[in-house]
């Protein structure tokens, strides 16, 4: 995928569409076009990282790539943590919770996935809560 205007640069002129174009490729099944788009989104300092990250963690969770899917929640998780973003730091723990249970590591994913649970509590998000015990 080329995108017009890019040619090696780390952002954009519409840098605030990336994250919908690349959306847009997440949901048509693109994953490696997606991740060259949210690679590109990184470059912009206005968007919040962690969900830059946790959107290249979900293309590499579809590729079936778990060991990067789990880097990039990490990331994510780390970046909420350090800018305080906890609706953010609740979804990558989730998601942690995801590629664990995937992996088979039953007791990592309820962990993690109680850990995004006390999160979203925290922060009075009860419809993510729900959808957090329906994974347990």
């Amino acid at each position: 995928m080329s995108l017009p205007g890019v040619s090696g640069a780390t952002s954009y002129p519409l840098s605030g569409n990336l994250s919908a174009l690349g959306d847009s490729l997440l949901t048509e099944r693109d994953y490696v076009d997606a991740l060259m788009v949210y690679r590109l989104e990184l470059g912009n300092d206005d968007v919040p990282k962690a969900s830059v990250y946790i959107n290249m963690g979900k293309a590499f969770f579809y590729l079936q790539e778990q060991d990067s899917a789990l880097f990039y929640y990490k990331q994510a998780a780390e970046w909420a943590l350090s800018n305080n973003k906890d609706e953010l730091l609740g979804m990558a723990y989730f998601n942690q919770g995801s590629v664990y249970t995937t992996q088979g590591d039953y007791a990592e994913g309820i962990a993690y996935t109680r850990k995004a649970l006390q999160t979203f509590k925290q922060i009075g998000k009860e419809y993510v809560v729900a959808q957090a015990f329906f994974n347990l």
